[in-house]
């Protein structure tokens, strides 16, 4: 599992991608509950292979 704390939205995508192509789990730490805090729609759920 890799728990990720990119501020960069970028970066942070690139992360959930890899992880996706190659079946880890990944939780961001930061993009997720900055988005919580700010009241953004579209909170992503961490990612599960399978």
């Amino acid at each position: 599992m890799i728990f990720h704390t990119l501020v960069s939205t970028d970066l942070s995508q690139m992360v959930v991608t890899f992880c996706k192509e190659n079946g880890i789990y990944d939780f961001d730490c930061i993009q997720t509950p900055m988005k919580l805090l700010s009241g953004q729609p579209g909170n992503r759920q961490p990612t599960f292979p399978g």
